[in-house]
């Protein structure tokens, strides 16, 4: 645009949905469009039945001491997404593939504090199958006190832990070894 000939604009406001706002910047002497922003409802906009929505999003950005930085993604108020990005760290591989536990945050929260824990304790040792490894290499944790070695605690503290994780069907125990139920964690 040239600062000698200012342009006359005027703006127009649409709501073609309840949800969504169209805002235009047009040229006042043509009539044609300069700008066109949509924002959306996201909220609204997914309750409608639509399966896209747009909308700004304000990404945030926190560094920790050791260089590694989180960030993540906000629309308005509303929580989008967010990770880590490592600092000059390559990706953790095991036998070629990639390898990361799955965690269920909505289950695990409404656990007493000492379960989640030692659940949290146990996520190195989850296979892919769902089984616990023993710490020692690939094969399976069949009995108890594999489990209070990966637990970090004595075999009365260890039996508590163990029959209150059983109870609750979060630990499950047969011929084979010792599995947590994939509804908790499990491994990609």
């Amino acid at each position: 645009m040239d600062v000698d000939n200012p342009v006359s604009v005027y703006i127009r406001v649409k709501h073609p949905a309840p949800y969504r706002k169209v805002t235009e910047v047009i040229d006042a002497s043509t009539g044609s469009i300069m700008f066109t922003k949509t924002e959306d409802d996201i909220d609204l906009a997914f309750a409608a039945g639509e399966n896209y929505a747009t909308a700004e999003l304000t990404i945030i950005r926190n560094v920790a001491d050791n260089g590694a930085e989180f960030r993540a993604a906000y629309s308005s108020s509303d929580y989008i997404l967010g990770g880590w990005l490592g600092r000059h760290k390559g990706i953790r591989k095991r036998g070629g593939r990639k390898s990361y536990v799955k965690l269920y945050p909505a289950k695990i929260i409404d656990m007493p504090d000492n379960m989640a824990v030692a659940l949290l304790r146990l996520s190195p040792y989850v296979r892919a199958d769902g089984y616990l490894s023993n710490g020692n290499g690939k094969r399976k944790a069949k009995n108890i006190s594999e489990i209070f070695s990966l637990l970090r605690v004595s075999k009365t503290r260890g039996y508590e832990i163990v029959n209150k994780l059983k109870k609750s069907g979060v630990i499950v125990q047969n011929d084979a070894g010792f599995y947590i139920d994939k509804s908790y964690m499990g491994r990609g």
